[in-house]
């Protein structure tokens, strides 16, 4: 999954990235980078940067569950995978609820 900053400027992977919320602020560094990071998004409030970033796990979650039922005799099967695709824009602070 790619996740952009709420101005737009930065994509990055999901996958390679570590996120973490500092004040208001929810900041990104690359894994094994250890500098302050890159600002991904600003908030009006602790709450809100918490809420957004529970809405980019969400995010993931969904792009990345594949399930497939079918019937195999026996009864129904419900098989899970994998797929990588899908885009995660940081939200407007006018577009959280904390």
């Amino acid at each position: 999954m790619r996740v952009i900053s709420q101005n737009g400027l930065i994509d990055v992977p999901y996958e390679m990235t570590v996120f973490r919320i500092v004040g208001e602020d929810v900041r990104m560094n690359m894994a094994g980078d250890t500098g302050k990071g890159s600002i991904m998004a600003q908030y009006s409030s602790q709450g809100k940067a918490l809420a957004a970033v529970k809405m980019l796990h969400e995010a993931y979650m969904d792009c990345n569950a594949l399930y497939d039922k079918y019937e195999d005799g026996h009864g129904t099967v419900v098989t899970a995978g994998l797929v990588q695709n899908g885009i995660f824009r940081f939200p407007a602070d006018d577009e959280v609820e904390s």
